[in-house]
């Protein structure tokens, strides 16, 4: 892959002298080239960030569901590099007793960036039911 109009192939690197909070390179030229050809799709785009248009009113959604709290196992883990703590904090408004914390060296895509971790917390969570 290289970035649109410049020829060059994007090389992440962690700022100098701290350890990188993501794994850079977790994501393959194929991945990113499969990414686009998707997201290339008529509709495609438009779907996916569908669910920012109707945020608010997943909002008001979220927050009418929240009055009656989950009594089901929850775990929320956000990246290290992408949200962190907040995920499982934002869970535990409609699951209080929620489990979770932050992935190391991940960003955004936790599937792609760290399947190891997520595939161990599902076959945890399959083997606790």
């Amino acid at each position: 892959m290289t970035w649109p109009g410049t020829g060059s192939t994007p090389t992440p690197r962690p700022a100098p002298g701290r350890p990188p909070r993501r794994r850079p390179f977790a994501i393959t030229t194929a991945d990113l080239d499969e990414y686009v050809a998707a997201i290339s799709q008529v509709g495609a785009l438009r779907a996916g960030l569908a669910v920012y248009r109707d945020f608010f009113t997943s909002a008001d959604q979220v927050a009418a569901r929240a009055k009656t709290p989950l009594a089901i196992p929850v775990r929320a883990y956000g990246g290290q590099a992408c949200l962190g703590g907040a995920t499982l904090a934002s869970v535990q408004a409609v699951a209080p007793a929620a489990e979770g914390g932050i992935i190391d060296r991940c960003g955004h895509w936790a599937a792609g960036e760290r399947p190891d971790f997520v595939a161990a917390m599902a076959a945890e969570l399959a083997g606790a039911s």
